[in-house]
């Protein structure tokens, strides 16, 4: 049985368990597990991108690692939950990594969508593999959408960035 905290977000926290309850991945996790999964996913997904191209850079490198202390304060639980191996296991399956950013609450998955997008264009140019990757991505989250329609989403993303 899942407590509610806060009566303000019920409405999207219920929507957010739904599809956290469709996401097999998740079927024996904790919540604490289940946060600190979409945790890792987020910040794996951005340091793949930005080694992607093979060539870290040094913008790329100092802005990822204050990226990932801002968010290793969002880490819940001991450390033993931190460095759970059932989640470290989960990450090696790019279909479950695409699976759980489809559970991120909406506002949280248009952060990731910009955060991704910032890192692509930090040392100024959108390279063909990173767009590959945003796009290899998006199509997952987004299975509805063509591939025209993903390059067009990507096109309106980049220009807002």
């Amino acid at each position: 049985i899942r407590k509610q905290k806060d009566n303000s977000k019920n409405s999207n926290k219920n929507s957010f368990l739904e599809k956290i309850d469709k996401l097999e991945a998740f079927s024996n996790f904790t919540d604490i597990q289940i946060r600190n999964t979409q945790i890792t996913v987020f910040c794996s997904a951005i340091w793949q991108l930005i080694n992607v191209d093979d060539k870290l850079t040094e913008e790329e490198s100092s802005q990822f690692i204050e990226f990932a202390k801002e968010m290793s304060h969002k880490y819940l639980g001991d450390d033993n939950d931190k460095n759970d191996p059932v989640i470290a296991e989960l990450m090696q399956d790019p279909d479950k990594m695409i699976g759980v950013i489809k559970t991120f609450p909406e506002d949280e998955l248009e952060f990731f969508w910009d955060t991704l997008f910032s890192f692509a264009m930090v040392d100024g140019e959108f390279s063909f593999e990173e767009a590959n990757l945003i796009g290899l991505i998006a199509s997952g989250v987004y299975e509805n959408l063509s591939s025209d329609e993903i390059k067009n989403w990507m096109e309106n993303k980049l220009s807002k960035s």
